[in-house]
């Protein structure tokens, strides 16, 4: 097993990948992103095509023992329909039942 993704069986939120690590101001900080690569427009059901990125603190939690800072890259999708052009945030189910059931809350948390 590779350790990004034993990093990501250590996290327990299903569908999630960790995208990178590394430390920032001492801390350990993980950058994760939803599996979802098949959005569908909420409006018109159109296929969507990716628009960028938010960043989503998510505070520190713990894995192992050791203090773990979240950080989730959200995507940001547009409708392909020109008529359409609506554009939205993905959501993530996965992340915030792990955020509801961590005792270790912090950060914007999901604010949406």
């Amino acid at each position: 097993m590779d350790s990004i993704r034993m990093l990501e069986v250590m996290l327990g939120i299903p569908g999630v990948h960790v995208c990178r690590t590394g430390e920032v101001d001492g801390e350990v900080r993980l950058w994760i992103e939803t599996s979802v690569s098949a959005p569908r427009c909420l409006i018109c059901d159109s296929p969507a095509d990716a628009d960028g990125r938010e960043f989503t603190d998510l505070g520190e939690h713990s894995a192992m023992g050791q203090p773990v800072h979240l950080v989730w890259q959200r995507r940001r999708w547009r409708c392909s329909k020109t008529s359409c052009a609506v554009s939205f945030v993905e959501q993530g189910e996965e992340i915030a039942t792990f955020q509801e059931r961590s005792p270790h809350r912090g950060g914007d948390a999901l604010q949406q």
